[in-house]
C-alpha cells in the first residue's frame, strides 16, 4: 500500500498556512507551506518515526524535504513520502 493523491489535501489547503498532519504505518508525516531564502512559496514535508506528535520528536528524527508550491511539486512530494514508507517498516 501507498499514500495515495487522495490521501493529501489540495495546494488550495496550504494557501492557509495550516501544517497537514497523518501517518502511515510505523511514518508520521507533516505538510506545510512556507518560504524559501528567495522568499518562494514550498512545499515543507517531514517525516519521522511514530509515536510522538511534530512537538515531541526529537529534530534528529525528522527527515525534512522542501518542493515547489505547484502541482508537480505536491505529486513529487507524494513520491518522496512513499520512498521514505520502506525506512519505517
Amino acid at each position: 500500500m501507498q499514500i495515495k493523491d487522495t490521501d493529501i489535501y489540495k495546494l488550495n489547503y496550504f494557501t492557509y498556512n495550516r501544517a497537514f498532519t497523518g501517518s502511515y504505518g510505523n511514518m508520521r508525516y507533516r505538510l506545510i507551506r512556507k518560504k524559501d531564502e528567495e522568499e518562494e512559496a514550498v512545499l515543507s514535508a517531514a517525516v519521522y518515526p511514530q509515536p510522538y506528535c511534530w512537538e515531541e520528536t526529537e529534530d534528529e528524527k525528522k527527515q525534512i524535504r522542501e518542493f515547489p508550491f505547484t502541482e508537480e511539486g505536491r505529486t513529487g512530494m507524494i513520491e518522496w513520502l512513499n520512498q521514505k514508507l520502506s525506512e519505517f517498516k
